[in-house]
């Protein structure tokens, strides 16, 4: 973030652990963890490389989510492509009140560009997209 709470030359990493990925059934996790899918065994985390992010020109505030597009490199099974992330961000304190970003939001992927095959059948393209939803906080490097 910029010394003006924006996000002007914001960037970042995180990485995310595959296995944790789940659409909340036991079988359809083990589909997805399968090696035709996420192969997790082989692949065991994905990562997404935070190389720019565009706010609304608002800065932050504590009690208001506000308007971020984050755009980077998102990496799944070794593959990597560029991808934005629309989310909704808002300042926290942490148990330590130290202050964090908090941020929810969601993206999908086409995941033929993945070589995935999900063996998924619906209406045209709705079988080859996935999409992430994402709820996290982040925090300086180095703590």
């Amino acid at each position: 973030m910029g010394e003006d709470l924006s996000f002007t030359g914001a960037t970042g990493q995180f990485t995310v652990d595959m296995k944790s990925v789940t659409m909340g059934e036991a079988d359809l996790d083990d589909a997805l963890q399968s090696s035709t899918l996420f192969n997790t065994k082989t692949y065991p985390t994905s990562s997404f490389t935070i190389t720019r992010a565009d706010g609304d020109g608002t800065a932050l505030r504590f009690g208001t989510l506000t308007p971020v597009a984050l755009h980077g490199d998102f990496t799944l099974k070794g593959k990597t492509q560029a991808i934005t992330a629309i989310m909704q961000a808002e300042p926290v304190l942490d148990e330590d009140l130290n202050l964090r970003l908090w941020l929810r939001g969601s993206f999908s992927i086409d995941i033929m560009q993945y070589a995935l095959d999900s063996g998924l059948d619906g209406p045209d393209g709705a079988g080859h997209t996935v999409v992430f939803d994402l709820n996290f906080v982040l925090e300086p490097a180095g703590e």
